[in-house]
Formats: C-alpha cells, sequence, structure tokens
C-alpha cells in the first residue's frame, strides 16, 4: 500500500508541472481501512474517478464501495450553510413551543435540534461509489472537475473521498421522533420497524422518510388507512445532490420492503412538511457510526 501511494504521489507531481496553467484540483483522502487521518493531493487534469481509485486502492475487496463517499469541500460548504438555516428554523420553532406554552412541541423541536446538532454530515456527489461498474458506464466515471461558476472562470476544487473498510456491521438507523431512536440490524421489515417502534407524542403519524445509503429517498404512507397507497420516490442526483426534495421530481413507486445496511428511516414533526423536507435533505448526507 505504501509503494502504491509514493507512486501516486510522484505521478501527481510530474501531471502538476506538465498542466501548470491549468486549474489545480487537489483531493482529501480519509481511508477508513487504515485509520481516521486524512491526506491530501494535488490531482493531474481530467483524471477520472476510476483512474484515481486504482492509484488509491490496491486491493479493491477491502473497501466497502457502497457505503464511501466522493464530494467536495464547496459542497461541503453549501451543507453547512443548509444545516444552519435548518437548525435556526428549528430554534425559532423551539422558541414558539416556550412562548406558546406547548410542551410536546418544545421537546420534538428539541429532539430534532440534537439530532443535528450532534450528527456528522458529508456532503457527497457519489453516495456509495460504483467501483465496478465504472468501466462499463461512463456515466458513472466522469472527470473529477467541478462546474464553473461562470463561463470565463477556471475553477479549481478540492474534493474528497472516504474509504470505508468491506468488514462493516450492516445496521440502519431509525432518528427522528422514533421515541426510541437507535441503530437496528439491517434486513429488518419496513412495517415491522414501523409498528415495534413507538413515536413521540406530535410526530407525524402518517407519513415515514425512507433514506437509502445510495442517497434515494422515498416518502412512505404508514397509517393504515393509507398504507396501500404507492410511495413517492425522489432519487439522488449526482449532479445537483442538494436539490430540494419537492413533488416536482416524485415518482411513483413500490420500494424494498426492507431496512438495507445504511439505511435511515426518519419521522418529522406532524403539520410541518416543508421542515420534514429539509431535514432529509440533509439526512440524506448523515455519517452513520461505523
Amino acid at each position: 500500500m505504501l509503494k502504491r501511494l509514493t507512486l501516486f504521489v510522484a505521478s501527481l507531481i510530474l501531471s502538476q508541472t506538465a498542466y501548470s496553467q491549468q486549474p489545480q484540483n487537489s483531493i482529501q483522502v480519509t481511508d477508513l481501512r487504515t485509520s481516521n487521518s486524512s491526506q491530501q493531493y494535488q490531482l493531474p487534469p481530467n483524471i477520472r474517478i476510476s483512474e484515481l481509485l486504482n492509484r488509491l486502492v490496491a486491493d479493491p475487496r477491502s473497501v466497502d464501495w457502497q457505503r464511501s463517499k466522493l464530494g467536495s469541500a464547496r459542497l461541503q460548504n453549501q451543507l453547512n450553510e443548509k444545516k444552519q438555516r435548518v437548525l435556526a428554523e428549528l430554534y425559532q420553532l423551539k422558541q414558539w413551543g416556550i412562548d406558546e406554552g406547548n410542551a410536546e412541541l418544545t421537546n420534538n423541536a428539541s429532539r430534532l435540534i440534537e439530532l443535528i446538532s450532534r450528527s456528522d454530515f458529508q456532503a457527497s456527489y457519489f453516495l456509495g461509489i460504483p467501483y465496478y461498474e465504472q468501466r462499463a458506464q461512463r456515466a458513472d466515471n466522469p472527470v473529477l472537475q467541478e462546474p464553473a461558476v461562470n463561463q470565463n472562470e477556471n475553477v479549481s476544487s478540492d474534493f474528497t473521498v472516504t474509504l470505508y473498510p468491506a468488514d462493516a456491521a450492516g445496521r440502519a438507523a431509525l432518528v427522528g421522533l422514533f421515541s426510541e431512536p437507535s441503530l437496528i440490524t439491517a434486513g429488518e421489515k419496513l412495517n415491522t420497524a414501523i409498528e415495534t417502534h413507538s413515536l413521540q407524542k406530535g410526530a407525524e403519524p402518517n407519513i415515514a422518510w425512507l433514506i437509502r445509503q445510495n442517497g434515494d429517498v422515498a416518502e412512505l404512507p404508514i397509517a393504515y388507512f393509507n398504507r396501500g397507497q404507492t410511495a413517492k420516490c425522489y432519487p439522488h442526483s449526482r449532479t445537483r445532490p442538494l436539490r430540494s426534495i419537492d413533488n416536482e421530481q416524485a415518482v411513483n413507486c413500490w420500494p424494498s420492503t426492507e431496512l438495507g445496511t445504511g439505511d435511515t428511516l426518519f419521522v418529522g414533526l406532524k403539520g410541518h412538511d416543508k421542515l420534514n423536507r429539509q431535514l432529509v435533505e440533509l439526512l440524506k448526507f448523515r455519517v452513520m457510526p461505523l
């Protein structure tokens, strides 16, 4: 592994010299197979994801590609701003509950504030890196270059990649206004998870949000009167990963009936659909504990 990284660094230095007039991109690599520390490298122009990963990873079987992520510093800054806006709205809602003497609303807003404040979020274009598909599907293997803010701008980008070990435990998360938010074993049936984990008073009783590990989102009918209805799905966009989840994107769907590894099931506040959607937009990027 050390020899491979040495060759990688050397090739990047040579590429940087040869293409000094082009935008200089960098990448921060966090390899959780070995440690939590990160290494920063300069990228040669026009490098594709598969080429980068081939230089970084000697044994692809040692990586959990479905959990690994590719993002950028710019995207992370945008997500951090979004997080602060959502927190500000939650604090405002909590204060309104205090002013109105509404202990239920105050408590639920506090729970959601704690969830967002204590979670780590990693903005990502790729939620799961399609390592094995990249050789066959060019769409899965783009050049590492973010779009320019304007047509005359040469953009340099600071990309981030996080590699997870292949032996990570298969778990899913129940978050939001479940009475006892928790990590559960992946493979549990959705209906079982919903029926056996009670909700807080004031939680949304009719809709839960299923957030897949790959960033796809499903709006699930969970009440007895609507459980037979189709769900609405919102596919993750690698080109616009932070886009709003709204009905214009919705596609009728029948998602898998099981909670998969890395999935999140979220229940929000009753009567606050817009805020719940904003929370889901954040929770797509929540880092689940190993």
